[in-house]
């Protein structure tokens, strides 16, 4: 309901200033969380297509805005499996915006789903450092965890997972991660509980849903968190 009603301003806004680039960048950030986190009451595919052309239209107008440039690089990765262009316009970002904590963030999420799970690492706690607060970390802690899943890591990967529910319960995300991790470690009891209270929060994900907000580059990294949930009772 708050992403909607942020939706509505935004696009209010732009009727009243089309050229704002950083009202574009926030409408691109809405549509980003609105695929990504209510999937089950929306088309996260036809959203993350207005993402994509609503992010490039904020780096048009502005091309120092941050901001746009980190959500560019992320539409990209997600709509049109560019891992090159993804990763220059992260990087971009945190040129722009050193202090930004999601523009680190958005180089850890490229790098963990171009192939290069451990070059994600140092990127993510940078941003942690740069914003420890619980919502930020939840979602960082979400994102290492799934680094050390695709790295093998996998009891490093359950204490990452279960520490960023440990900020908030909600993140399905990181439940997605620790009932995959589990279900690897042949955990399946435990991983069965997870995997119910992933279901709880967000609804059984599904292909559609999967294909778009894991775009891996190397199959066998889809394999690792395929398997895993496949593990705990997904059907794949």
């Amino acid at each position: 309901a708050d992403l909607d009603a942020a939706r509505a301003l935004l696009d209010r806004s732009l009727t009243l200033d089309p050229d704002s680039s950083y009202t574009h960048s926030l409408l691109a950030y809405c549509l980003y969380h609105q695929a990504l986190l209510v999937w089950t009451t929306t088309d996260p595919t036809g959203l993350a297509a207005t993402y994509l052309e609503v992010s490039r239209r904020a780096v048009e107008l502005d091309d120092n805005n941050w901001l746009g440039h980190a959500l560019l690089g992320m539409s990209v990765l997600w709509c049109l499996r560019d891992y090159a262009t993804a990763e220059s316009e992260v990087q971009r970002a945190a040129l722009l915006n050193p202090s930004a904590a999601l523009a680190h963030q958005f180089n850890g999420c490229v790098y963990n789903f171009n192939g290069q799970p451990e070059a994600a690492l140092p990127y993510l706690a940078a941003a942690l450092k740069l914003n420890p607060g619980p919502i930020s970390a939840t979602l960082l802690l979400s994102d290492m965890s799934l680094a050390h899943l695709l790295t093998g890591d996998l009891d490093q990967a359950v204490t990452y997972a279960r520490r960023a529910i440990s900020k908030y319960n909600g993140n399905s995300r990181a439940w997605e991660r620790l009932t995959a991790a589990l279900g690897l470690q042949g955990r399946i009891d435990e991983a069965e509980g997870c995997f119910r209270a992933m279901a709880d929060i967000r609804g059984v994900p599904d292909r559609a849903y999967l294909d778009m907000t894991y775009p891996f580059r190397d199959p066998a990294h889809r394999d690792i968190l395929m398997g895993g949930l496949a593990a705990a009772g997904l059907e794949v």
